[in-house]
């Protein structure tokens, strides 16, 4: 319905991105439909990592961050960026949709679980990425087998945020014309399964966290609970008192946790210097 992808040139992305910094903003978030692809019809190679480079080259007291990206169009240069450039925001969320590698051929993902979880090893070596994952249960001959798959592959995967989904059939879609549907019953229950993992497996990366110092961006207004801001690994931390300033990026030191949120106190600005090593995740607690 929409089309091929279009991408914004890259000299006007980056006047966006000054013209937002003027006013005051301390994160620019690179968006779009299908990311991966940015830049192919302009003809411009490596176009996304040129983007952020140049998005960061504007200053040194603001940071980028990428949105949902498909993780076969994670390309070499782009996966060597992430943990290792500073201000660039240690946190990807890349589409998983399912652990069945039959399932995925069904959806025509265009890889395998066997690539993602590499991919995902390879991110997260140098240090802890806040990583997102999007699941689907109940598409069109998912059965027990294959959502075990998945529950399982989920469970030994690096991510930090899972978002689930159940399927829903769009008359005139090719997975409409897939053979075997799933109840409601068995799709409900299964989401329900992934939920409940996906919040131990945002709570174990939140306690990795603690003793670390992360560099965080305020958010604008007042709040009645105390200021709040966003680390670059996608978790919002909660400080136990007003920092000097709102401006540009915090380093603050995580002192623990409260719900889905980190408690921190403020150090004052950011150095800019390689981003600050955190612990490795600790091991999920028990689903019992």
């Amino acid at each position: 319905m929409r089309g091929r992808s279009r991408s914004l040139p890259l000299e006007e992305a980056i006047e966006r991105s000054r013209r937002l910094l003027e006013t005051g903003f301390a994160e620019i978030v690179l968006t779009g439909a299908d990311l991966g692809s940015y830049g192919r019809d302009l003809g411009v190679a490596g176009a996304l990592p040129r983007l952020i480079e140049g998005v960061l080259g504007l200053g040194g007291g603001h940071r980028v961050r990428l949105s949902s990206i498909e993780p076969h169009k994670v390309d070499g240069g782009l996966e060597d960026m992430i943990g290792s450039t500073p201000r660039l925001c240690r946190h990807l969320h890349l589409p998983l949709q399912s652990g069945s590698n039959r399932i995925l051929r069904s959806m025509r993902r265009g890889y395998t679980r066997q690539a993602y979880a590499a991919l995902l090893a390879r991110v997260t070596g140098r240090g802890p990425v806040g990583i997102g994952a999007d699941v689907i249960v109940g598409f069109p001959g998912e059965g027990d087998a294959e959502f075990e798959e998945t529950r399982r592959f989920v469970t030994d995967l690096p991510v930090a945020f899972l978002h689930v989904f159940r399927y829903s059939s769009r008359p005139g879609t090719a997975a409409a014309r897939v053979p075997g549907t799933v109840s409601d019953g068995a799709a409900r229950e299964r989401s329900e399964i992934l939920r409940a993992l996906g919040e131990l497996k945002a709570l174990a990366f939140r306690r990795s966290l603690l003793g670390a110092t992360l560099p965080v961006v305020m958010e604008r207004g007042r709040r009645p609970g105390g200021p709040v801001g966003m680390s670059d690994v996608y978790v919002p931390v909660a400080l136990d008192r007003e920092p000097e300033t709102r401006s540009g990026i915090l380093s603050v030191s995580i002192v623990g946790e409260d719900g889905p949120r980190l408690l921190g106190s403020p150090l004052g600005a950011a150095a800019m210097r390689l981003v600050p090593e955190t612990p490795a995740m600790k091991p999920l607690p028990s689903l019992s």
